[in-house]
């Protein structure tokens, strides 16, 4: 029987919108609704990586009283403040041999089985963008106004739970509303659980029960590792990153190649996409100016983000805590 090729099997125009489907499918995160598609006033169609996207200053918060009217004094208009949030794009890409992927090549339907590999594979990409992106913004100084840090009390006071939870979501004050749900490491929900603070809900049309802390939805990765006994576990509200893909042609987005002196064939991926804090300005502080997409270590660099929204618009804290005395 003749070896099958990956070339023989995906077809670009079907594949590409396969993964696409697939991978919506297998994000807990956009699922969690702590990621929403599409980011307002952002444009990808054009060339660049970094984009401007200028937004108008709350009116409420200017904190002047209304004007009195007056038959002698006219109203005095008052200028509408702006402000600029800037989102940086991130251009990935991986490739596989034939090798890599003979177990799906020898399956019924191949294409459809190398396809949700591939999805999978970008969930996890940019889940991990989503978790370096949390750790940048969290270690950026404007961000210290949404951080609840226990981790130096004694005791059992380092330790989460119902108080010190309530006490990072009133750093959003009466915003504390819009949170729904928790992002948090894998022993910290065992720890909960140990406590009996989680509850785990049936939820219509899935199999696994879903963990609820105070009422909201806790969301497990273990990406988010601790460092030092110190966990960082997230509250946030929905759409509090945005997320948006750029265009790619067919055969840009995907590549069937044959390397012929080793006698494989290749399967090349590739995605462009923004993961945006909604809020929190991408400021390129500490990228070399050839670098077009930047590393984990320099998203996680706390310098590369600046908060531009006021505080209770912000749609996360981050709670820094311990889970053992």
């Amino acid at each position: 029987m003749a070896k099958v090729k990956i070339s023989d099997v995906i077809v670009p125009e079907v594949f590409n919108p396969y993964v696409l489907e697939q991978s919506v499918k297998l994000d807990t995160l956009i699922a969690s609704g702590i990621v929403s598609n599409g980011i307002d006033g952002l444009n990808l169609s054009g060339g660049g990586f970094l984009f401007k996207m200028p937004f108008w200053l709350n009116l409420r918060n200017s904190g002047l009283s209304a004007q009195r009217l007056s038959d002698n004094d006219p109203l005095v208009p008052r200028k509408i403040g702006a402000g600029k949030d800037m989102a940086r794009l991130h251009m990935l890409g991986d490739a596989w041999s034939s090798n890599d992927l003979s177990k799906y090549l020898a399956g019924d339907d191949p294409m459809k089985a190398i396809a949700t590999e591939v999805a999978g594979y970008w969930v996890d990409q940019r889940q991990n963008i989503l978790v370096q992106t949390i750790k940048g913004i969290f270690a950026a100084a404007s961000m210290a106004v949404l951080t609840h840090d226990i981790t130096a009390l004694a005791g059992g006071a380092a330790l989460i739970d119902f108080a010190s939870s309530v006490d990072a979501g009133q750093k959003l004050g009466d915003q504390k509303s819009n949170v729904t749900g928790y992002l948090m490491h894998s022993a910290v929900e065992a720890k909960l659980a140990k406590d009996k603070a989680i509850e785990y809900e049936t939820v219509e049309g899935k199999t696994d029960r879903v963990p609820v802390y105070m009422g909201k939805r806790v969301i497990v990765t273990d990406a988010l590792q601790p460092v030092g006994g110190v966990y960082t576990s997230l509250l946030f509200g929905e759409g509090a990153f945005g997320y948006q893909e750029r265009s790619l042609e067919d055969d840009e987005a995907l590549e069937t190649d044959r390397d012929k002196l080793a006698g494989d064939d290749l399967l090349i991926s590739r995605s462009h996409f923004v993961m945006h804090p909604r809020g929190v300005a991408w400021t390129e502080t500490n990228v070399p100016d050839n670098d077009t997409s930047p590393t984990d270590a320099q998203i996680a660099d706390g310098a590369n983000w600046n908060r531009v929204y006021e505080p209770k618009n912000i749609r996360m804290v981050a709670l820094k805590h311990k889970i053992a005395a």
